[in-house]
């Protein structure tokens, strides 16, 4: 009589996951390969930059779909927001580098109606052969600021950083200390970031799964979809409300204000926030310190919040102190708020959906810019 081994449960189980684990992965394998075989991925979520190597993933334009409203970014081959440049820069051409946050990457504007690329359309029309080059990203302070320019910017030898200051910007560096803010290294991917860029922005299949996801969870998301090939278009920016402009510095100042631009919203800071103000201080100081050396010129503007744009008893007393202390350390100040509260009944906002500027409003920007910069450009003709 023969004797039957028994096999153990535990054995049997390992290998029945074994088994499903490479049947399953099989089966992914050969839909994904069949997905890139029909065109797959799009690239729908797959605009940033994920080696550290540029700022945004570099030849690209992409409609961004998911936001509030729908608009158009595209890249050149050195991942830049904008027209193609070469690393070297070319003869005769003084280079502005357009450095901040979302305020001057652009949100929710077409690459045209940026105000780096209308300022370099301004400057050029005026006869100045120059090239203002979008160096911004979203979400940002002084500190990575700092890391973006030198990381990708030192190298394309600018004559000028514009420094666009947006209230937030001191809140974003609370609790961090000066050699932090100076010796920022942000921007290499986690590794739970590089999870993420990998799965939907580099695979057919995750592509798919979020894309799916996402029209189906957010009606914006389905409605923004087709809007930038249609004839809304030009609609985008007709924002039921917008130019109820009392009303909306009042939702700014109750829904936005303390949440995103924290100390700044205060009237009289504390002992802690003055502190925070002091060490964004000193880093716009090392900041302009390192460029001197560079023999490049920082120029640093202020872009108002809302209310102080519309709401006349409205004070920010960071306004001043940026001013006085940017006045103390010999850094050209351009104040953005004069030209906004000037433009009377325009519509220079997204509000009250948002309160980033609208074409309109980069366009004043613009305009603001390309007098205020005007003296400290080469000659005419003699570029830099």
């Amino acid at each position: 009589m023969k004797s039957t081994t028994k096999k153990s449960p535990v054995k049997a189980i390992l290998q029945y996951g074994i088994y499903l684990v490479c049947t399953t992965a099989l089966i992914l394998l050969l839909l994904e390969g069949g997905l890139r075989l029909m065109g797959y991925p799009k690239g729908l979520f797959d605009y940033r930059a994920n080696d550290g190597k540029t700022l945004f993933r570099p030849g690209i334009s992409m409609q961004l779909v998911w936001d509030l409203i729908p608009y158009t970014i595209t890249t050149n081959a050195l991942g830049f927001r904008g027209p193609e440049i070469t690393l070297e820069k070319p003869a005769a051409t003084t280079r502005i580098i357009a450095l901040g946050d979302s305020i001057t990457q652009g949100f929710y504007v077409d690459n045209p109606h940026t105000y780096p690329a209308s300022l370099q359309v301004q400057l050029q029309e005026q006869g100045h052969p120059v090239e203002v080059i979008n160096a911004a990203i979203g979400d940002i302070s002084i500190d990575r600021q700092i890391d973006l320019y030198k990381r990708f910017c030192a190298k394309l030898k600018p004559h000028i950083v514009l420094l666009t200051f947006v209230l937030n910007d001191i809140d974003a560096i609370r609790d961090k200390q000066r050699e932090e803010l100076i010796n920022a290294d942000t921007f290499r991917p986690g590794l739970g970031e590089s999870s993420e860029w990998i799965l939907f922005g580099q695979t057919a299949l995750g592509e798919i799964i979020l894309d799916q996801a996402t029209q189906r969870i957010f009606d914006r998301y389905r409605s923004h979809r087709n809007i930038l090939e249609s004839n809304q278009l030009n609609s985008r920016y007709d924002i039921p409300g917008g130019d109820v402009f009392q009303e909306n510095a009042q939702i700014f100042l109750k829904d936005h204000a303390q949440k995103a631009d924290g100390i700044a919203a205060y009237e009289i800071y504390t002992e802690a926030q003055l502190s925070t103000i002091e060490n964004y201080f000193y880093a716009l100081d090392y900041f302009h310190a390192m460029l001197q050396e560079q023999d490049v010129q920082l120029v640093v503007a202020y872009f108002p919040d809302y209310p102080e744009v519309y709401l006349p008893d409205w004070q920010v007393p960071l306004h001043e102190m940026l001013r006085e202390h940017c006045k103390d350390s010999a850094i050209p100040f351009c104040d953005l708020l004069p030209a906004l509260q000037g433009q009377g009944d325009a519509v220079l906002h997204l509000a009250p959906l948002d309160f980033h500027p609208n074409p309109a409003g980069n366009a004043v920007m613009a305009e603001v810019f390309a007098a205020f910069l005007e003296p400290y450009l080469p000659e005419m003709g003699t570029g830099q």
